[in-house]
């Protein structure tokens, strides 16, 4: 885009004969409207992503520990993930802005996931050991939320998590950008 903007310039700037300067001028509405379309496109995607997100977080109660799975390629739709939290007092155990190099904000050394856990917080394959997750924070893993997860996903990491969570939660929303798992509740937690 900069230097799109900045060949618009230069060629502002510049003696050019008037049928160059007015197939320039065409070819730069064209290229804009085209950019424009595909910005539009990608722009409504990402809308219908974070409604969906937003539908998801009224599934997971208050005081709840959300552990965000991101199978998604896009920046931005991972960044929406972890927000999930925004509006409830719950803990979500992401912090994209934490992990990466150009936000101000850092995980404190001792408090970062070991990675024997897994590579949850840095993967759109992630994988993660749920009960070492628990051990290591000491605390129940309440809620699983799948960013952008397909069913075709069959990779090593994913058929794992999918064996976890087929064994400890039950499925209370899915979307096609987003699914939910809350923990199984045992006869034995209810009493």
């Amino acid at each position: 885009l900069f230097v799109y903007l900045i060949t618009l310039v230069w060629l502002a700037t510049q003696a050019i004969p008037k049928p160059v300067l007015y197939v320039s001028v065409l070819l730069f509405l064209f290229i804009s409207m085209v950019m424009l379309r595909f910005y539009r496109r990608e722009a409504m995607e990402l809308d219908v992503i974070a409604q969906q997100y937003e539908q998801a977080a009224a599934f997971i109660p208050e005081n709840s520990v959300v552990l965000p799975l991101n199978y998604s390629g896009q920046l931005i739709s991972y960044n929406m993930l972890t927000y999930i939290g925004a509006e409830k007092k719950m803990l979500v155990l992401d912090n994209y802005e934490a992990l990466t190099s150009h936000f101000p904000l850092k995980w404190r050394t001792e408090y970062l996931p070991d990675p024997k856990v897994g590579n949850y917080l840095d993967s759109n394959r992630p994988s993660v050991d749920i009960q070492q997750l628990e051990k290591q924070i000491k605390r129940k893993v309440d809620v699983v939320v799948r960013g952008s997860y397909a069913d075709s996903i069959k990779d090593e990491a994913t058929l794992v998590v999918n064996k976890q969570l087929e064994e400890g939660y039950e499925l209370v929303l899915k979307k096609e950008y987003v699914s939910v798992y809350r923990t199984k509740v045992s006869v034995e937690t209810s009493r």
